[in-house]
């Protein structure tokens, strides 16, 4: 078999902004050291970088192709040319080795012609072996089947062949990211560099009229969004790869269709073993489910030695059958979502869920998740929490945990979008996710957020697939009266800051429903309302039906909040806080205070009673007794 090339398809000049100036600078940035042997450029068409190699590396150039015309306007430009086509690994290679003739061969580039060839695998055998035996480099670009343009063409039905372009109708194989890969990696050649040609509008994007294409549109945008979130090649119209020789993978270049056999969920359990008494008590929850289809992968998260082998120690101390379970795993960069990427990536499951290592679960956790997944596959699972404060405390020199309150239940047992928007009711071990929404989707944590990583992450996933829930009490979402938390760890200020992030980003998200900013307006409206209730709670007793007086845990602690900002000792403190952030250290806003949890209300009292000005203003209260 050979090549198939019409002589006047590929006649374009040589410009820095092109497939050809991309694969130009990928041979310059490996080129450290003069190396001026031949250039091949296979399936060279007319040529359009010939002269930019010769100049900027000093390489003779060779073309080889099979259209004449392309052939005859490089000979008369002075450069060697030789009719030549691509077929077979040992065809390919001979007819090759005849062009060399002995010479060293510095680097080869084939351009827009693997797509063409009816065995690019025989081909690309045949590069790979001159490689090695003259420890060249490899330059190949190819189309891209999978920019935007054409998915988006495809989910409504049109899919068209064009005179040129990513479609031409003389491509005989069609290339992604994934399908080049497998093919390199099944061969023989590595990636070492790429720049691939990116154009965020193809050949492809037509009728330009179709909704998909407006760039105005809610429809173009919320799918361009999709698109984006999956990987980085939506708009790379060609793929240009820089390559070296290496061992063969055994790695099949076509993916068959054969059924992965996946436990039901994965467990991604982050830890930093400082508290392998809590670790102790979750892993033994685990072991005592009633479903045990699932595994654990174990994030240890900048552990030194002393801490990984004491959580090494704890998994050699579990069941076998549990054991075997369990999957460790150390990251050692990051925030508090690093582990979350690391581990979700490795998650073999069907669904993903993520515990810290202070959590507690009961026995039919992982069973009321399985059974919402059977009623609603494919939706976000969420069941719900009750709360607790709890402390440490040693006994006969054993250090462990002790209940100081008695569980609540302030989240949801519902799920409210709406509310959702405004403020998390969903504590993070009372969420499953589907494996697809990170692996094939490409929606990840964001590792820039110090908190709430939790909460942004329901707001992008819920948005494209739902959430299924059950009113099932699950989990006990602990409270640490005296040992650090994320809320102890980060600031208030900090809290907010991230908060409103997340905000900004998810109202500038475009969706199908509802324009940029609608769930703005929506959230605004709702915090309005809760900022009434709130502030009339503060000041009134709600009393029940039956005449008790009936206190929450949120409106005691936003109560206590609202108490010592409008304090005298507060008020008369202003000046020692006005020096604070003239020195840069942030000071708490009570406008801010209304869409806190009742946990980060009781943290904020604290801090506030901790602070200098408070403690300075001690002996006015003494005085007010």
């Amino acid at each position: 078999m050979t090549i198939y090339q019409r002589d006047n398809t590929y006649a374009d000049a040589f410009t820095p902004i092109s497939v050809y100036g991309n694969a130009l600078e990928l041979l310059k940035r490996q080129a450290s050291e003069p190396n001026h042997g031949l250039h091949l450029d296979i399936g060279c068409g007319f040529g359009p970088i010939a002269e930019p190699v010769t100049e900027a590396l000093g390489r003779s150039y060779v073309g080889c192709d099979l259209g004449d015309l392309g052939l005859a306007s490089l000979a008369s430009r002075g450069f060697e040319t030789h009719k030549v086509g691509l077929s077979d690994h040992e065809s390919t290679y001979r007819a090759l080795n005849a062009v060399i003739a002995g010479r060293p061969v510095a680097s080869i580039t084939i351009i827009d012609t693997l797509e063409h060839v009816h065995d690019p695998i025989g081909a690309i055998r045949a590069l790979r072996q001159i490689a090695v035996e003259h420890h060249a480099v490899v330059v190949i670009s190819v189309p891209n089947t999978a920019h935007r343009d054409i998915g988006f063409r495809l989910l409504f039905g049109q899919w068209d062949y064009t005179e040129a372009g990513i479609l031409d109708y003389t491509h005989r194989y069609l290339f992604s990211d994934s399908v080049l890969r497998r093919l390199l990696a099944h061969t023989g050649l590595r990636i070492v560099d790429s720049f691939d040609y990116l154009q965020a509008t193809s050949d492809q994007a037509f009728p330009a009229e179709h909704p998909m294409f407006q760039w105005a549109a809610n429809l173009g945008q919320f799918m361009r969004a999709l698109r984006a979130s999956a990987d980085q090649y939506g708009d790379a119209n060609q793929l240009v790869r820089l390559c070296v020789p290496s061992e063969p993978a055994a790695i099949d270049p076509f993916v068959g269709r054969g059924e992965t056999v996946r436990p039901f969920l994965s467990i991604v359990m982050r830890t930093q073993g400082n508290r392998i008494d809590s670790l102790t008590e979750i892993l033994t929850c685990l072991t005592g489910q009633s479903v045990t289809d699932f595994e654990i992968l174990l994030m240890g998260h900048k552990l030194d030695a002393e801490r990984t082998a004491g959580i090494e120690r704890l998994i050699l101390d579990q069941p076998d059958w549990f054991r075997n379970k369990i999957r460790f795993i150390r990251v050692d960069h990051g925030g508090r979502s690093a582990p979350l990427n690391v581990g979700f990536a490795e998650a073999n499951g069907d669904y993903i869920m993520s515990l810290d290592d202070d959590d507690t679960v009961f026995g039919h956790w992982v069973e009321t998740f399985r059974d919402i997944a059977r009623e609603s596959p494919g939706r976000i699972l969420r069941s719900v929490a009750v709360t607790q404060t709890v402390s440490r405390m040693v006994c006969r020199g054993v250090s462990g945990v002790r209940a100081v309150s008695k569980m609540d239940r302030p989240f949801r047992e519902d799920f409210d979008w709406f509310e959702t928007l405004r403020l998390n009711h969903s504590p993070f071990m009372t969420l499953g996710f589907p494996r697809g929404l990170f692996h094939q989707l490409g929606l990840k944590f964001d590792e820039d957020l110090s908190t709430t990583e939790d909460w942004d992450y329901l707001l992008r996933s819920g948005a494209l697939v739902g959430v299924a829930g059950a009113p099932t009490i699950t989990a006990v979402y602990r409270f640490w009266q005296d040992s650090q938390s994320s809320s102890t760890l980060h600031a208030q200020s900090e809290w907010v800051e991230n908060y409103n992030r997340i905000n900004e980003r998810f109202d500038n998200l475009p969706t199908v429903l509802w324009p940029v900013g609608t769930s703005k307006r929506i959230r605004d409206l709702l915090t309005e309302v809760e900022v009434l209730r709130s502030r009339r709670t503060v000041t009134e007793v709600a009393v029940d039906d039956s005449g008790h007086v009936e206190h929450t845990d949120r409106v005691e602690a936003l109560r206590e909040v609202v108490n010592i900002y409008n304090s005298t000792s507060w008020t008369l403190s202003a000046p020692i806080r006005l020096l604070g952030r003239l020195a840069g250290k942030p000071s708490p806003n009570l406008d801010e205070i209304w869409w806190l949890s009742a946990y980060n209300l009781r943290s904020l009292a604290a801090s506030l009673r901790a602070s200098t000005s408070w403690r300075l203003t001690a002996p006015l209260r003494l005085l007010g007794r």
